[in-house]
């Protein structure tokens, strides 16, 4: 086909909601065209592009003994209700309504639809082990879709599922498939590493991500230099640290921190490091029925990370959903008072409780006193209940 033919039109100027050069490009020169929010149509450009990827993806994967299918986009909401995943996977899960009143969701992922594949039709262990795979369309009604094609609510991906006698099995078919995974990235000549990963909703006792290495991501991950060690922040773990030498010793006691209510004020005020600070942060906790508060404490120069609170709840079997900031009002409903939240007396104000690793046995630590302007001195974690 002749150049001048090729559909593909170009603007002259970028989509204004566009912040990555990969969504301007995209978009300015004809591959992609926006028609909602995070969905968009492939343009021949783009299309090209992605026939080219699916067919390295192809050809690997059935090197590696994996067999090619194509299942519905469109599944039984019963299946989802059988699962028990229809609740856990929140608001991101679309569900409808067909003109005879069943409910359907749009696959976000289809774990439930090849179980009840391989539930009718593997009847014996000689049929196993056996990996079907698909390249399809997929749907996730994200809250806030953005940066183009990097966070759209409908997007194409590969997903494969393998079936089993054992886990050694299991295990084999694991690394054979990283192997496929490492020989497709290779081949579409990308930087990446592979690193540990949460599994999220989908579950499992072992996830990897392979995470192409650039500066406009949406995931940060943690390498170590000195190893091979390195893993998505969501679920990476570190040493403990060192402490800081200027220890704030006292004994334990009440004292006025007037207008103090940040970890990095609370240490200027003590003239000690924001190591020694214990810092509250409330979350509002989403269950399928009802709504609770949680506080989690880390030392005050270091942050929380949702996904790795979220998993510390359920942990315990609280069945949380998904965790959002608590604002004011919540604070109040709760007698809590906001830069002043301390773990003494907290049982009666909040449903959980949760410590960071890093303040396993943690002394001389300076806290909240759950009164407005007091923070506690001198205290002491160790078996604190």
């Amino acid at each position: 086909m002749l150049f001048s033919k090729l559909f593909a039109p170009t603007l002259k100027e970028p989509p204004k909601d566009a912040v990555l050069k990969s969504h301007k490009h995209l978009a300015q020169a004809g591959y992609i065209y926006q028609v909602g929010s995070g969905i968009y149509n492939f343009l021949p450009l783009a299309k090209k592009v992605l026939d080219k990827i699916e067919n390295i993806t192809h050809k690997r994967m059935q090197e590696h003994g994996a067999q090619n299918i194509l299942m519905s986009f469109v599944v039984l909401a019963s299946l989802w209700e059988k699962s028990g995943r229809l609740d856990k996977y929140g608001k991101e899960l679309l569900v409808f309504k067909d003109r005879k009143d069943n409910d359907f969701v749009l696959s976000p992922t289809l774990e439930e639809n090849i179980t009840e594949i391989a539930a009718n039709f593997i009847k014996s262990y000689k049929q196993l082990p056996v990996h079907l795979y698909q390249i399809h369309t997929k749907f996730r009604d994200e809250i806030r879709p953005r940066f183009g094609l990097v966070r759209a609510r409908e997007f194409i991906m590969k997903d494969g599922y393998s079936f089993h006698e054992d886990t050694e099995s299991l295990d084999e078919e694991f690394l054979n498939t990283q192997n496929a995974y490492k020989e497709i990235l290779s081949d579409l000549g990308l930087d990446f590493r592979i690193v540990e990963a949460d599994s999220g909703a989908i579950g499992g006792s072992k996830s990897r991500e392979f995470v192409v290495l650039t500066e406009c991501g949406e995931d940060t991950i943690v390498v170590c230099q000195n190893c091979d060690y390195a893993a998505n922040i969501e679920i990476a773990k570190r040493s403990k640290r060192p402490e800081p030498l200027n220890v704030p010793k006292a004994q334990l006691a009440k004292f006025p921190t007037p207008n103090t209510t940040s970890a990095q004020s609370v240490a200027e005020f003590f003239k000690t490091e924001p190591y020694f600070i214990l810092k509250a942060l409330v979350r509002k906790v989403i269950h399928k029925d009802k709504e609770t508060l949680a506080c989690f404490f880390t030392r005050g120069d270091d942050n929380l990370e949702e996904t790795k609170a979220l998993n510390a709840l359920n942990i315990i079997g609280a069945n949380a959903l998904e965790l959002r900031e608590a604002n004011e009002e919540d604070l109040n409903h709760a007698g809590l008072i906001a830069g002043f939240i301390g773990p003494y007396g907290l049982k009666k104000h909040v449903s959980y409780i949760i410590f960071d690793e890093d303040l396993k046995e943690g002394d001389c630590l300076i806290v909240g006193a759950n009164e407005k302007d007091f923070h506690a001195v001198g205290v002491d974690l160790k078996g604190f209940e």
